[in-house]
């Protein structure tokens, strides 16, 4: 185990590394973790979109970062399908670039349910998936403690997609009651 940390800090410490706060690669995943506000989180996910080959499926809580909803637009001008599942109290914010998107051909389903939508999630050409605490936002980029957790994987990304497939279908458990509470036994 020392050994592969030792390797792995040589890694991190090359200049190929240097934006992530780790990367690992496996046969069957790499693995890339960043931290905001000190790695550049807004800036590797815009490119991870711009290599967008053929679908966008994202699941957000929050997002209002000009950036990052610009990166969604030039993916849909190149022909990229995007699909956006987005929290609706959220996106009936002031800041928010729901409507932005809507207006630039981006589409869009607001989940007006029980819950929050909180989850941040984004599955692109079936194989990549970032996810994490990083709600799009300036201030997750530039003043809150967030993480990005970037997986290139096939079979993770399918079990993401699977999900977001339920969200946009309509067809994901929107909430649950506790039986019993002393054993955490929910009934759906």
């Amino acid at each position: 185990m020392l050994h592969k940390l030792s390797f792995l800090a040589v890694l991190l410490s090359l200049s190929v590394f240097s934006f992530f706060s780790y990367a690992e690669s496996t046969p069957e995943a790499s693995v890339s973790v960043l931290f905001s506000p000190s790695d550049e989180c807004s800036r590797i996910i815009s490119e991870k979109i711009d290599g967008a080959e053929k679908t966008i499926e994202l699941a957000i809580y929050m997002l209002t970062s000009r950036s990052l909803a610009k990166s969604l637009v030039l993916a849909v001008r190149r022909g990229v399908a995007v699909r956006i599942f987005a929290d609706g109290e959220s996106s009936r914010e002031y800041y928010s670039k729901v409507n932005f998107l809507k207006k630039n051909g981006v589409l869009v389903k607001i989940e007006d349910g029980k819950g929050l939508m909180h989850n941040k999630f984004c599955v692109i050409d079936d194989k990549t998936l970032i996810t994490g605490s990083y709600n799009w936002t300036n201030s997750a980029d530039l003043m809150n403690d967030e993480n990005v957790v970037i997986i290139e994987s096939e079979k993770i990304a399918r079990v993401f997609r699977v999900q977001f497939e339920k969200y946009w279908q309509g067809t994901y458990t929107d909430e649950a009651f506790y039986i019993d509470k002393n054993k955490l036994i929910k009934h759906k």
